[in-house]
């Protein structure tokens, strides 16, 4: 299944996900069915918050079922605008003369808020222990470190090409670790198949 919080006809992802594997689509109109008090902050959807909520409930929907499952959420909180909904409390980031950044970094913790959501959510159904969660970002996200380096596909720095990842796979990892050696997306594959023991051929690009 693909999750978004946003309309699924931009940029043609309905096309496309439906073209590549997936058999269920659920976009910003099934949550705010499910979910009617949220709110349209920026245009490009409803807060995290609901996301994570209708992911949880059909997740559970599924393991009731005994199927396995893969999904893909996809959030939108943390994309510019930067809305934050207004119960939710954000600290101040001082951030003198870069309005932007302080802006961004509210959007980031209440992001942040949203996944120890999910977590939460998936202990008190009973789901953590059954499941394996990669959390990543699409792009790097520059917020003035240099002179006018404000968008991903204007230069090359550190800050515009580094994502961030946490793989959290409880009971399937043997230690916690850091890896700092330069990795790709194109890594996440191969290691998710790892993580199952399982002799998948695959190909990745």
């Amino acid at each position: 299944a693909y999750l978004h919080n946003g309309d699924l006809s931009y940029e043609n992802q309905d096309l496309f996900y439906s073209h590549t594997g997936y058999d269920e689509l659920h976009g910003v109109g099934e949550i705010e069915t499910a979910f009617p008090k949220a709110q349209n902050l920026s245009g490009w959807g409803v807060p995290d918050e609901f996301l994570m909520r209708y992911y949880v409930d059909w997740l559970r929907g599924q393991d009731r079922r005994q199927r396995r499952t893969f999904a893909t959420m996809f959030t939108i909180s943390n994309h510019h605008p930067y809305a934050v909904p207004e119960n939710f409390v954000a600290p101040a980031f001082a951030c003198p003369g870069n309005e932007y950044k302080e802006k961004f970094l509210r959007a980031f913790f209440y992001t942040d808020h949203c996944l120890g959501l999910l977590v939460r959510l998936l202990k008190e159904r009973g789901l953590y222990e059954k499941t394996v969660l990669f959390v990543l970002g699409d792009t790097g996200q520059p917020l003035g470190e240099h002179e006018e380096n404000f968008s991903q596909q204007m230069f090359l720095y550190e800050e515009n090409i580094h994502i961030p990842l946490l793989i959290l796979a409880p009971g399937r990892l043997r230690r916690p670790a850091v890896i700092a050696e330069p990795a790709s997306q194109v890594d996440l594959l191969p290691t998710f198949i790892d993580l199952f023991g399982q002799p998948f051929w695959h190909h990745s690009f």
